[in-house]
């Protein structure tokens, strides 16, 4: 063949940058600056371009500045939380088409975590917590024979503790506490900002990762994705260097240079003029399954003393895939050199619980076993179980023995955390339909929660009062006429 007729059959490279713009199935990152900031309530909108359809490869870019001045010194050791980064920021995302939500979630992040920790590799997972959002759970075993005493060898051989690499807080052979610089500081000074890329799919727009949508049908109506951040900087970050750690108001979004980076894939003409001319005659549907938040709180009693509550969820005849729960701190955060910084879902001690769906109990029994919670999550994961550190999920008199992390003290008290329950809704066919997979809730969906708290030590699990968060995955349908846009249960 000669290598003059190469272009008849395919092109290398783009001609000029305007072809690159109109060439159909190309696909296209647009960014975005705000359209409006609101800074009373910490918020920014912007307006997704309405070109093509919007792939999973969309998301934001946002900056965290120091506001403290102790915490903008140079020695300072300041970083977002190692269990998810950049992410914890985020208090409540939002996607509106034609003024009417689509997505409405808030806390993404205990939501992301469940998925984020089963259903990828380490390798995979590591990436993610580099390269998008600053964060890394990552531990280190001490096995130095040479420092120790071999009497205590083996209680002491193969202790863990957050890596001094990449962490902050770490134990020196005594047990005290050594503070080590971060590896990557949020900000070094107040003009050099470390920038994080969170995908839209972290925060509710789960369906992305599967289909992508046709925003381009959105022709005459505004698509708006409102972020709202969290206030409290000890919820998403820490600093190790000072004293008190990071204060409430010792760090913040900055609102100026956030900005939505999207990605688009380009349709020619024709199809687009064929699909605008299909939407005269009938509707175009979109299904998505949407997760949403109900919130409860709960409190523990004293040692040894069950407490137990009813929790009424009302979901108004739709159709349920998933539900996951998890509790939190809900006096946040007090110190504020912490890494995990309340991004956490914490063990309560000793539970038991079942669920009635539609009137009858799921479970014959109810569930008290820790094997068998962790294995009904990872059945909610798609058969994935968490990915995280063993200290993470235990408290046992031997793991006091044999984990660094049990003493108290910045950064090192997080046995019992990570702790996710899940219940799998679905009907267990695999079909995948986001309608006809999942069971319809007639009757309020109803948990029945017993706790009783097994430790007040390290960690302590007593007389305290405790986030509930509720994550529901329900079908949702999106339909695009030239008149309205319907979004329907």
């Amino acid at each position: 063949m000669n290598s003059v007729l190469l272009n008849d059959y395919f092109k290398l490279g783009l001609d000029s940058e305007s072809e690159g713009i109109e060439a159909p199935a190309l696909v296209n990152t647009f960014r975005t600056a705000p359209v409006n900031q609101n800074s009373l309530h910490n918020k920014v909108t912007f307006k997704i371009p309405k070109q093509g359809l919007l792939t999973k490869d969309s998301g934001v870019v946002i900056q965290g500045e120091l506001t403290s001045t102790a915490n903008v010194a140079a020695t300072v050791s300041n970083n977002v939380n190692v269990v998810n980064g950049i992410l914890g920021s985020i208090k409540r995302s939002t996607l509106l088409i034609d003024s009417k939500p689509l997505i409405d979630l808030e806390n993404p992040s205990f939501l992301e975590n469940n998925r984020m920790y089963s259903r990828n590799n380490p390798a995979r997972l590591l990436d993610i917590h580099r390269n998008l959002l600053g964060s890394g759970f990552k531990t280190a075993c001490d096995d130095n024979v040479l420092s120790r005493d071999q009497a205590t060898l083996a209680q002491n051989r193969g202790q863990e503790s957050l890596d001094a690499r990449l962490a902050t807080v770490v134990e020196d052979d005594a047990g005290n506490e050594v503070f080590t610089p971060t590896r990557e500081k949020l900000s070094t000074t107040t003009n050099q900002n470390k920038r994080y890329f969170i995908p839209l799919s972290m925060l509710g727009c789960n369906f992305l990762r599967y289909n992508s949508l046709p925003v381009y049908l959105m022709k005459d109506r505004d698509i708006e994705l409102v972020l709202e951040f969290d206030s409290d900087a000890t919820n998403w970050s820490f600093n190790s260097s000072t004293t008190d750690g990071m204060v409430a108001s010792g760090c913040k979004i900055s609102l100026d240079t956030a900005e939505l980076c999207s990605t688009h894939v380009l349709l020619d003409e024709e199809t687009e003029k064929e699909q605008r001319q299909m939407l005269q005659q009938e509707q175009a549907s979109y299904s998505l399954i949407e997760s949403y938040l109900v919130k409860g709180v709960f409190s523990t009693d004293a040692k040894n003393v069950q407490s137990n509550d009813l929790y009424r969820i009302n979901l108004q005849n739709r159709e349920c895939h998933k539900l996951t729960w998890c509790m939190r701190d809900l006096d946040g955060v007090t110190d504020g050199n912490n890494p995990l910084a309340n991004q956490i879902a914490l063990s309560l001690g000793d539970e038991s619980y079942n669920y009635r769906v539609n009137g009858s109990l799921v479970f014959d029994e109810d569930i008290a076993n820790d094997s068998v919670v962790f294995y009904l999550n990872s059945l909610h994961n798609n058969g994935s179980g968490l990915k995280v550190s063993k200290t993470a999920w235990s408290h046992t008199g031997l793991d006091e023995l044999q984990n660094k992390n049990q003493t108290t003290g910045a950064g090192k008290v997080y046995d019992g955390c990570f702790h996710y329950q899940g219940l799998d809704l679905q009907k267990g066919n695999g079909s995948g339909m986001v309608f006809g997979e999942g069971t319809t809730m007639r009757t309020p969906l109803e948990l029945i929660y017993q706790v009783t708290p097994v430790s007040d030590t390290n960690p302590d699990q007593t007389s305290k009062n405790h986030d509930c968060f509720f994550y529901i995955s329900a079908s949702k349908l999106l339909k695009i006429s030239p008149d309205n846009v319907v979004i329907s249960f």
